[in-house]
């Protein structure tokens, strides 16, 4: 079938094919299909995408061995602040996330010697947990955190029961972090790594 236009040049006829226009297209639309289909097909995937977790999730304490009890519920309380960032805090038992805590790393960050005796000016507290993703009850874990670290300072008193209370309130906060670090990477946020214990 052919149509025919009048040419913008001295009254001429053009005449234009239809179908080797609608092959055209046909070849185009083929060609840019199989390129989004090669590309969707690689295996990646947008940052922000949650596919390993649909839905809302529950966050639920797992096993913790540490002296500090207090620990896991700042921990569980970062995790869901985190979630709740993102929308998708559920209140089911089902699925959810179980953290647990490993241990707790620490090491003076430098020395002073006010007296006979050397104190430390600092400590670094690093604390180590792993969160699981479970389905429902019984079923395996559908994916895990691996072991993560994270780690913070506070300055050291000389007064002792000072110093007692910054590094309680500095493992809190660490413990706060933890939690948040491990729903990063359950959503599989992109998160700094830090390991310097």
């Amino acid at each position: 079938m052919t149509s025919v236009a009048r040419s913008p040049r001295a009254g001429t006829l053009v005449s234009w094919r239809c179908p080797s226009a609608i092959h055209r297209c046909r070849t185009h639309l083929s060609i840019w299909l199989c390129l989004v289909l090669l590309l969707a097909a690689c295996g990646y995937r947008p940052v922000r995408s949650f596919p390993q977790v649909p839905g809302h999730l529950a966050v639920r304490a797992g096993t913790h061995s540490l002296a500090e009890a207090s620990l896991m519920n700042d921990a569980l309380f970062g995790a869901r602040s985190a979630l709740a960032r993102e929308g998708i805090l559920g209140n089911e038992a089902y699925p959810r996330v179980e953290i647990e805590l490993l241990r707790v790393d620490e090491r003076s960050s430098g020395i002073a010697a006010p007296s006979d005796l050397p104190l430390a000016r600092g400590m670094s507290l690093g604390l180590v947990g792993r969160a699981f993703v479970y389905d429902s009850a019984g079923a395996p874990a559908r994916s895990t955190t691996g072991d993560v670290r994270v780690s913070g300072d506070f300055s050291a008193e000389f007064d002792l029961r000072v110093d007692t209370l910054r590094r309680d309130d500095a493992l809190r906060s660490v413990a706060r972090k933890l939690g948040e670090t491990l729903i990063d990477h359950v959503l599989g946020t992109p998160a700094p790594h830090d390991e310097r214990l």
